[in-house]
C-alpha cells in the first residue's frame, strides 16, 4: 500500500544506487567466479573472506575506520587486497 512513495521518489535514490553498484561492481568482479576458501570474523563487525584466487574482500561494518592484516578498511565500507599467498 505504500509503493507509490518509494516510485516517486526513485530520483533521489537513483544516483546514489548507481555509485552503490559501481563500487560493489569494482570490488566484486574479480572474485565473481572464484571459490570461497576462507571467512573470518577479525574484530566486531570486521570480516575478511578469502577466494582461490589469491584475493581477500575486507568488509568493515562499523562505524570508525580499522586497520587489521595491516590493511586499512573505511568505516561501513570495504576493500579487496591481491596477491594472497
Amino acid at each position: 500500500e505504500s509503493a507509490e512513495y518509494y516510485a516517486s521518489y526513485y530520483e533521489e535514490w537513483l544516483d546514489s544506487a548507481g555509485e552503490a553498484y559501481s563500487f560493489l561492481n569494482e570490488l566484486l568482479a574479480p572474485v565473481a567466479n572464484a571459490r570461497m576458501i576462507g571467512h573470518a570474523c577479525l574484530a566486531e563487525g570486521v570480516y575478511r573472506t578469502e577466494y582461490d584466487n589469491g584475493m581477500a574482500v575486507y568488509v568493515n561494518y562499523t562505524t570508525e575506520s580499522v586497520t587489521v592484516d595491516t590493511v586499512t578498511i573505511g568505516a561501513e565500507s570495504a576493500i579487496r587486497k591481491e596477491g594472497l599467498a
